[in-house]
């Protein structure tokens, strides 16, 4: 990306500043030219391909126990849809689990019957959408979505209902040009007179995804628990009395997802051995597999094929950084996929298959995690740690929280752990610790709103301290001072000595340093790289060139943009580095800083430093 983008309408030929790059992009606009005004397609053609495109929405499991329960949120949601003095664009908001898709169905449902054309959009069932175009072609819409909206709500109010963007949030998705195209979509269609957009997102990626946070709602919807009758007329519909249930296993079940999974658990039960004391999510995801998964009944294929094949697809997800997987992943276990839609475990949306609900996906991820015998605390000290890496490291962490914590014999192991060590591992993956000298700045999990609120950690090996109401009351390492102990792990100390790892807990080993080698080494290094970069860069051809002005040669380039990282200084900076190495014939022409950039994003240069990679190698092992 160039530091100015300028952009020339119907421009025949643009030289602008020193190598300037020109770029020529065909229907550059998020939505083609529109032809809403000129669309000859009749209104009630129309109407039918919304009513096929909704249709994915319109089948989305929406009963618990063979009962839909009403939420009224959605009487809410129509009321603010159908008045046109109330803002163009709403949004549902609220933890995993919540019903939201439920309640957009509902919204979808209502409205049709007052014949009110709406357009749902599924953002989890989306994937490799890069223009309106592509979007309107998945949807099997004959126009694109603002020409479609432009003409509706020529005649009233058009609804546009967009499920789960969160789908497409960097905290669950890597798909990133789908989401620019449902961003685009949206700031479009509000503009549009007539127009009601209603969006659903989960709380966590609309205050924490850097794209979606950035969405100003005209309206928030955050949904509320479901009453006790709600939840006691699913219970007695079960044949549970309600009132042998635990208090926390009551409350667990106001969340509709909690509920349509116990649900599941105690379908056709004998009356005897009912599951009475869920507190956690986790806890009914593992009961569930116990019961689906692991104890399959004789007609369905074996557990391990079962749980191959639930591996398989969580491996696809995870590698694609989609929710959603091609129907071709599980063709080597055709008749485990076809068991696990049939128990709504999988659930396939035109050629994808994906889990049932985004947390469950998170659960399988936990458990092909811990199979595999890997080892978190090295994810987490090692990893990286983006949005996408660290959504995953938490579900470990949930999944571990909720499995037994019996010592393992000879092993550290993360069940041994105490609970302020877990919650520090995750403050370790998700939060940003800030240095001072001694003191470190560990932002509170409770106080505050979005990490503004610190406490200061000093993490003496002897007598830490941190000003959070749990290390003052018992002075001993709260979790603040072991996610500080943790992030210590990940570095190496200024003075040459090399920090060994041995446990999730600091264990320094040093080694004894030669230090007249070292600092005579240290003290000549910078002249001794130039010498070998200079020979690593010799001979390298020059790619043929038959128009433009000439080109900077490819062996400057390359020994620049090694040395420039090498530098670690800004490119500003880094020029003198450069006159000094063009005076010593390390290279024939100094590039200009923006030159060197360029050239970071050129292809061409891959393979050389391929090669020089392997040639360093070899010189090291030598």
């Amino acid at each position: 990306m160039s530091k100015y983008d300028v952009r020339f309408d119907q421009a025949k030929t643009v030289v602008i500043g020193d190598n300037p790059t020109v770029f020529v992009v065909e229907n550059a606009s998020p939505n083609p030219p529109s032809t809403a005004g000129n669309s000859s397609i009749p209104r009630a053609d129309l109407l039918t391909a919304l009513n096929t495109s909704n249709a994915e929405l319109r089948a989305y499991p929406h009963e618990i126990a063979g009962l839909h329960l009403d939420r009224p949120e959605v009487d809410e949601i129509c009321r603010w849809i159908v008045d046109a003095n109330t803002g163009s664009f709403g949004m549902v908001v609220d933890q995993p689990g919540s019903g939201k898709t439920v309640i957009m169905r509902s919204v979808l449902v209502r409205l049709s019957e007052a014949n009110v054309p709406v357009l749902a959009i599924k953002a989890d069932s989306l994937s490799g959408i890069k223009n309106a175009s592509d979007l309107a072609t998945r949807l099997n819409l004959p126009l694109s979505v603002k020409d479609l909206a432009t003409t509706l709500a020529k005649d009233g109010i058009f609804a546009v209902l967009m499920d789960q963007v969160d789908a497409l949030s960097m905290n669950l998705s890597r798909d990133q040009p789908t989401l620019d195209v449902m961003l685009n979509t949206l700031a479009v269609l509000r503009d549009i007179e007539n127009v009601k957009v209603i969006s659903s997102c989960r709380t966590f990626d609309l205050n924490h995804d850097p794209r979606l946070s950035g969405i100003t709602p005209d309206k928030k919807f955050p949904l509320l628990p479901l009453t006790d009758q709600q939840v006691t007329s699913v219970l007695e519909s079960l044949s549970i009395d309600p009132g042998r249930l635990l208090p926390s296993h009551r409350s667990l079940l106001t969340n509709p997802l909690h509920l349509s999974l116990y649900a599941q658990l105690v379908a056709n039960h004998d009356g005897s051995n009912v599951p009475e004391s869920f507190s956690t999510l986790q806890e009914l995801y593992e009961a569930l597999w116990q019961k689906q998964i692991a104890n399959t009944p004789p007609a369905a294929p074996a557990a391990t094929e079962c749980t191959a094949a639930i591996y398989a697809l969580v491996d696809a997800v995870q590698n694609n950084s989609q929710l959603t997987a091609p129907l071709g992943v599980l063709d080597t276990h055709a008749e485990a996929a076809r068991y696990l839609q049939q128990i709504n475990f999988i659930r396939r949306e035109r050629n994808n298959y994906l889990f049932a609900h985004q947390t469950l996906f998170d659960y399988c991820y936990a458990r092909r995690f811990v199979a595999a015998s890997r080892s978190v605390s090295r994810e987490i000290l090692a990893g990286p740690q983006g949005l996408f890496e660290r959504s995953q490291l938490v579900q470990i962490l949930a999944y571990l929280r909720g499995t037994d914590r019996r010592p393992k014999k000879g092993k550290t192991h993360m069940s041994d752990m105490t609970e302020r060590e877990l919650k520090a591992l995750q403050i370790a993956a998700k939060a940003k610790l800030q240095r001072s000298g001694d003191r470190w700045f560990v932002p509170s999990q409770t106080k505050g709103k979005g990490g503004d609120y610190y406490y200061t950690v000093k993490p003496d090996p002897i007598h830490p301290h941190c000003t959070c109401p749990d290390f003052e009351s018992r002075k001993l390492r709260c979790k603040h001072i072991f996610a500080v102990e943790y992030t210590i792990e990940r570095e190496q100390t200024s003075d040459g000595q090399t920090v060994v790892t041995e446990t999730l807990r600091i264990s320094q080993k040093t080694y004894s340093q030669d230090w007249p080698s070292y600092n005579k080494a240290q003290t000549h290094e910078k002249e001794h790289f130039q010498k070998l970069l200079h020979e690593l860069c010799k001979g390298i051809g020059e790619p043929s060139q038959t128009i433009g002005r000439p080109r900077m040669p490819l062996d400057d380039m390359i020994f620049s943009a090694a040395f420039k990282v090498y530098s670690t200084v800004s490119a500003r900076r880094f020029m003198c580095d450069l006159r000094d190495a063009r005076a010593k014939g390390y290279i024939s022409r100094v590039p200009a800083y923006n030159t060197i950039f360029k050239y970071f994003e050129n292809d061409l240069l891959t393979p050389h430093l391929q090669i020089n990679r392997r040639e360093c190698v070899t010189i090291a092992n030598c």
